[in-house]
């Protein structure tokens, strides 16, 4: 039976990430890594947060206020690629070697590579909501 599981071929996974949810595609992106596959994640600056936009910016904003002037402050990343990184990272179990190796398996890009283009990719099935801020939106009111 070792044998058999050895010979198994792990894939190379590529998601479309514009518009579908975060916590969903994380979940999904942490699983796959899980098992062995390779993942790619394209278009992350289009993953959505869902709920009202004013809201979710202040949530992010208030936590980026907290470490002000703190020495413990809390880790938290202006960036589209570290903000969802982090949140797969939990979801994993990176302090275990397994989840070490599988956050090493997942490669996050904003828009989409030439290395990629044209290939199948995975698109996760959504209901699009009314309300909702991208993760773009979210990094931009940062840099403000």
């Amino acid at each position: 039976m070792e044998k058999e599981n050895k010979q198994i071929k792990k894939e190379q996974i590529i998601i479309d990430g514009s518009f579908v949810p975060f916590g969903r595609l994380g979940a999904f992106a942490a699983k796959k890594a899980l098992k062995g596959n390779n993942v790619v994640i394209i278009n992350t600056d289009k993953i959505i947060i869902i709920g009202r936009p004013k809201l979710i910016i202040e949530e992010y904003a208030q936590k980026r206020r907290l470490g002000k002037g703190n020495p413990r402050k809390p880790i938290f990343c202006r960036d589209v690629i570290p903000m969802f990184k982090r949140s797969i990272r939990g979801m994993i179990g990176f302090k275990k070697t397994t989840g070490q190796e599988a956050l090493k398996r997942i490669m996050c890009y904003i828009g989409i590579p030439k290395e990629f283009e044209g290939k199948e990719t995975v698109k996760l099935e959504q209901k699009f909501p009314l309300n909702y801020v991208t993760l773009d939106e979210i990094s931009k009111s940062f840099k403000n």
